[in-house]
């Protein structure tokens, strides 16, 4: 049913009068505002744009809301706040989901994106407490990490095939989240960060055990040298032990005691005297006087 602006909002006004409904008519009312038309349709549980091509604000109370097909823009703050809502149904030519759309619906526990959709704004399905899946069927082309904002019991993100890595880097998940991104392949949903892990996990193990092996053969290979130094050193020894054998021993530098004759012919000591010796009996018990020894040359 088309009504005019003033309409729409003298409507809302005079079957709104409790003060919990204040709210949602300012809320409308600014949305309405911002709208160059003077025309609206309203099927007395949204406010639409004439044709229903965007969904301006939602007054229905109800647990559950299936969005017109027709609907390609769903506005800013069309259903924030609607605390009773549980689930909502988007549509298949959906295209945008404004600022703050579904922002504190607490009640809101899933929800399906359509692959249509290209823009999501800024903290679209922020402080939804219950919220606890939400499924992506396709990559929206804008769309920030404020999306889910302070969804306290947010639990899985479910993506399509190959976009893991584009969500990862646009939620900056790095898998220490309080929330798991998991992707859709052959009708199965897989954690492929968990993949991921355990695919660097066995890398690093077969990594490791290169570089024991490596170390290995560096043991073996200093083994092998030490063997071969040991081999060479006796080789040497034994060719020093054949040189000596045969070789007569050295004569002695040192002097003996032995009497000697220097160039007269004369006899001498060691000490290079010519002082007689004494020789000292060896007799014991008696008292006989030392006896001199003449030297033999001096006769």
């Amino acid at each position: 049913m088309k009504k005019s602006k003033k309409a729409i909002v003298d409507l809302l006004t005079s079957a709104n009068k409790r003060k919990d409904n204040r709210f949602q008519n300012l809320v409308l009312n600014l949305a309405l505002q911002k709208l160059d038309s003077e025309d609206f349709e309203f099927d007395g549980e949204a406010v639409y744009t004439v044709g229903k091509d965007c969904l301006i604000y939602c007054l229905s109370n109800s647990e559950s809301f299936v969005v017109p097909d027709t609907v390609k823009v769903i506005g800013e703050q069309a259903f924030h706040q609607k605390s009773r809502l549980r689930r909502v149904t988007l549509p298949a030519g959906l295209e945008v989901i404004e600022k703050d759309a579904f922002s504190d619906c607490d009640a809101l526990d899933d929800v399906h994106v359509p692959a249509s959709v290209k823009r999501i704004g800024d903290y679209a399905f922020s402080e939804c407490d219950e919220l606890k899946m939400i499924t992506f069927e396709g990559l929206p082309e804008k769309m920030n990490k404020n999306v889910l904002a302070d969804c306290d019991d947010l639990h899985r993100i479910v993506v399509p095939t190959g976009t893991f890595k584009a969500f990862s880097k646009l939620f900056h998940y790095d898998g220490d989240k309080e929330y798991i991104i998991l992707e859709q392949a052959d009708n199965k949903i897989v954690d492929r960060q968990m993949a991921a892990d355990a695919a660097k996990g066995k890398g690093k193990d077969k990594v490791k055990g290169k570089d024991k092996d490596k170390e290995k053969d560096k043991d073996k290979d200093k083994e092998k040298n030490n063997k071969g130094k040991e081999k060479d050193k006796d080789k040497e020894a034994g060719k020093a032990d054949r040189k000596t054998v045969g070789k007569k021993p050295a004569k002695s530098d040192k002097a003996d005691n032995t009497a000697y004759a220097d160039k007269s012919g004369k006899p001498r000591h060691a000490d290079n005297s010519d002082k007689p010796q004494k020789r000292v009996s060896a007799r014991r018990g008696t008292t006989a006087k030392d006896e001199t020894v003449a030297n033999p040359a001096s006769k």
